[in-house]
Protein backbone atom coordinates (compact mmCIF):
# COMPACT_ATOMS: atom_id res chain seq x y z
CA UNK A 1 0.00 0.00 0.00
CA UNK A 2 2.72 2.58 0.73
CA UNK A 3 4.14 2.61 -2.81
CA UNK A 4 0.93 3.98 -4.40
CA UNK A 5 0.70 6.42 -1.49
CA UNK A 6 4.27 7.64 -2.03
CA UNK A 7 3.68 8.01 -5.77
CA UNK A 8 0.38 9.78 -5.15
CA UNK A 9 1.98 12.18 -2.67
CA UNK A 10 4.74 12.94 -5.18
CA UNK A 11 2.18 13.69 -7.91
CA UNK A 12 0.09 15.75 -5.50
CA UNK A 13 3.16 17.81 -4.56
CA UNK A 14 4.03 18.31 -8.23
CA UNK A 15 0.52 19.54 -9.02
CA UNK A 16 0.54 21.87 -6.00
CA UNK A 17 3.90 23.36 -7.05
CA UNK A 18 2.61 24.00 -10.57
CA UNK A 19 -0.56 25.56 -9.09
CA UNK A 20 -2.77 23.12 -11.00
CA UNK A 21 -4.65 21.89 -7.93
CA UNK A 22 -5.08 23.33 -4.44
CA UNK A 23 -3.50 21.67 -1.41
CA UNK A 24 -5.80 18.79 -0.51
CA UNK A 25 -5.39 15.34 1.03
CA UNK A 26 -4.77 12.40 -1.26
CA UNK A 27 -7.73 10.01 -1.20
CA UNK A 28 -6.80 6.34 -0.88
CA UNK A 29 -9.67 4.04 -1.75
CA UNK A 30 -9.47 0.81 0.24
CA UNK A 31 -11.84 -2.14 0.52
CA UNK A 32 -10.21 -3.52 3.67
CA UNK A 33 -12.01 -2.14 6.74
CA UNK A 34 -9.54 -3.88 9.07
CA UNK A 35 -6.68 -1.96 7.49
CA UNK A 36 -8.51 1.36 7.89
CA UNK A 37 -9.14 0.55 11.57
CA UNK A 38 -5.45 -0.37 12.04
CA UNK A 39 -4.37 2.98 10.59
CA UNK A 40 -6.71 4.91 12.87
CA UNK A 41 -5.86 2.85 15.98
CA UNK A 42 -2.69 4.22 17.58
CA UNK A 43 -2.11 1.16 19.79
CA UNK A 44 0.82 -1.09 18.92
CA UNK A 45 0.08 -4.79 18.78
CA UNK A 46 2.37 -7.79 18.47
CA UNK A 47 -0.01 -9.15 15.84
CA UNK A 48 0.73 -6.21 13.52
CA UNK A 49 4.48 -6.19 14.09
CA UNK A 50 5.22 -7.49 10.57
CA UNK A 51 3.53 -4.49 8.93
CA UNK A 52 4.70 -1.86 11.40
CA UNK A 53 6.86 0.23 9.03
CA UNK A 54 4.27 0.42 6.25
CA UNK A 55 1.52 1.09 8.75
CA UNK A 56 3.51 3.81 10.51
CA UNK A 57 4.15 5.69 7.25
CA UNK A 58 0.47 5.63 6.33
CA UNK A 59 -0.56 6.65 9.87
CA UNK A 60 1.76 9.66 9.72
CA UNK A 61 0.39 10.75 6.34
CA UNK A 62 -3.21 10.43 7.58
CA UNK A 63 -2.45 12.29 10.85
CA UNK A 64 -0.64 15.07 8.95
CA UNK A 65 -3.67 15.49 6.69
CA UNK A 66 -1.72 14.53 3.57
CA UNK A 67 -3.79 11.40 2.95
CA UNK A 68 -7.28 10.20 3.75
CA UNK A 69 -8.48 6.59 3.68
CA UNK A 70 -11.88 6.08 2.09
CA UNK A 71 -13.72 2.78 2.31
CA UNK A 72 -14.93 1.41 -1.01
CA UNK A 73 -16.95 -1.78 -1.10
CA UNK A 74 -15.29 -4.61 -3.01
CA UNK A 75 -17.77 -4.62 -5.94
CA UNK A 76 -16.77 -1.00 -6.65
CA UNK A 77 -13.01 -1.65 -6.77
CA UNK A 78 -12.71 -1.00 -10.50
CA UNK A 79 -9.05 -2.08 -10.62
CA UNK A 80 -9.95 -5.65 -9.58
CA UNK A 81 -9.64 -6.87 -13.16
CA UNK A 82 -5.93 -6.01 -13.04
CA UNK A 83 -5.22 -8.35 -10.14
CA UNK A 84 -7.99 -10.97 -10.09
CA UNK A 85 -9.68 -13.42 -12.37
CA UNK A 86 -13.27 -12.23 -12.70
CA UNK A 87 -16.40 -13.51 -14.41
CA UNK A 88 -16.89 -11.96 -17.86
CA UNK A 89 -19.67 -9.56 -16.81
CA UNK A 90 -17.63 -8.18 -13.88
CA UNK A 91 -14.51 -7.94 -16.05
CA UNK A 92 -16.37 -5.92 -18.69
CA UNK A 93 -17.87 -3.66 -16.02
CA UNK A 94 -14.42 -2.97 -14.54
CA UNK A 95 -13.02 -2.24 -18.00
CA UNK A 96 -15.88 0.15 -18.71
CA UNK A 97 -15.44 1.96 -15.38
CA UNK A 98 -11.70 2.27 -16.05
CA UNK A 99 -12.50 3.88 -19.41
CA UNK A 100 -11.07 1.05 -21.50
CA UNK A 101 -14.29 0.27 -23.37
CA UNK A 102 -17.45 2.17 -24.15
CA UNK A 103 -20.67 1.11 -22.49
Amino acid sequence: MPLPLKEGLWLNTLLEETKLVPNQPLLLHCDNISFIILVKNLKHSEKTKHIALKLQFIREMVQDGKAKLVHVRTPYQWANFLTKSLPKAEHLECCAQAGLIRT
